[in-house]
């Protein structure tokens, strides 16, 4: 974003407006920390939001939803330090 393409900034805002949106009535802390995401970046273009987090947050809902993809470790980004008591990936050490 930082090379040229200064609109990609504008369409990553734009979608997490619409992550936050969406995820607001079944998933109201998540909406609330995207939207505190997106908004640091919007007011310090250098920031950048904690991708990673956000993907585990997303699995986190999704695996208590009884709807995490059978290939959901293709999705993590390595070691996290969320220190989630019940999580798979903590268990086996991965976390």
């Amino acid at each position: 974003m930082r090379r040229g393409y200064p609109h990609h900034f504008f369409f990553a805002l734009g979608h997490l407006a619409e992550a936050e949106d969406e995820s607001v009535k079944q998933f109201p802390k998540l909406a609330a920390w995207i939207r505190d995401q997106r908004l640091q970046w919007q007011e310090d273009a250098a920031y950048m939001p904690m991708w990673g987090m956000m993907i585990a947050l997303v699995l986190w809902e999704m695996r208590k939803l009884g709807k995490l993809p059978k290939n959901y470790e293709q999705f993590t980004v390595g070691p996290c330090n969320v220190g989630c008591l019940d999580c798979p990936a903590a268990k086996r050490g991965r976390a």
